[in-house]
This record gives C-alpha cells, structure tokens and sequence, in this order.
C-alpha cells in the first residue's frame, strides 16, 4: 500500500500538484438547499495553475484544473524523487551506473526552455549518476522524469 501512495504522490507531483491549495470556504448545505434543492455543490475553487486529486485506493480523479497542463515540477518532487532513488540504490533496484534512454516525452520536453534547463538527446543515453546530479544541481525536471520511471516503471503505471 505504501508503495502505491509514493507512486500517486510522485506522478501527481510530477504532472503539477500545488504544494498548498488555497480553497474557498465551502458553502453550507442549508444555504444550498434554500437555493436549488438538486444542485450539485460547486468545485472548489483552486489558487494553482493545475491541480489533481486522486482517491489512493480506487485511482478515480475526484478533482482536476489544467491537470494536462504542462508545468514545470516543483523542487520538492525533485527532493522526493532523490529519496526514492536513493532508497532504490540502497535496496540494489537501481544502480549509479545502470544507463536510461529519455523516452519521446521526456525527450520533447527536455528541448522546452520553459519547462527544463538541460535539453537532453534523443538517442543519449545518461546513467543514473547523471541523471541525479542534473536533478540536484541543475535542477533538471527532464532528468527527475526519467529516474521516477526507471524507479516506477512509467509514469502512469508503477512496478513499485
């Protein structure tokens, strides 16, 4: 179960969940049913370019704004993404010199300036040393992106 939480929480961090969602008061039930008895409650309202909720245990998106939107990751992705690689090295799943292929995705968001500062090449191949200094020094998001899917399998699908 652990696993599959640090699965959402990556793929949701990596397509774009706030840190904090400022939400609007909720409106009270009274005050809806005086209105229009069979309205529905209204989404909340999201201070956030993009933002997804999932429920953990079913994989249903109860809430999503823009959550195709391409964004960059923020920083504290990049720290968890470091955490879980560490922990795979540690546990011998990953290896410091095991090289990574960027996948076409990845690939055409590396050649983005808006979105990563280290444009990758399409048939390079980086190890996952590589990799991890570039997310940790350069800030790399292309190169977060490929260790969570050596990590995770793919980003919508995890072996964790």
């Amino acid at each position: 179960m652990f696993k599959k939480i640090i699965q959402y929480l990556m793929v949701g961090l990596l397509v774009g969940v706030p840190a904090s969602l400022a939400m609007q008061p909720a409106v009270s039930q009274a005050a809806t049913a005086t209105t229009t008895p069979a309205t529905l409650p209204t989404a909340p309202k999201i201070d956030a370019s993009a933002a997804i909720a999932v429920d953990a245990k079913s994989g249903q998106v109860l809430f999503e704004q823009n959550a195709d939107q391409a964004l960059p990751i923020a920083s504290m992705t990049k720290m968890i993404t470091a955490y879980i690689v560490l922990t795979q090295i540690k546990q011998g799943k990953l290896k410091w010199e095991q090289t990574i292929k960027p996948d076409t995705t990845i690939y055409k968001l590396s050649q983005d300036k808006d979105l990563t500062n280290v444009p990758l090449q399409a048939e390079g191949q980086y190890t996952v040393r590589e990799l991890y200094q570039a997310m940790l020094i350069a800030s790399a998001n292309d190169a977060a992106m490929m260790l969570a899917n050596a990590v995770a399998g793919s980003q919508k699908t995890s072996s964790i």
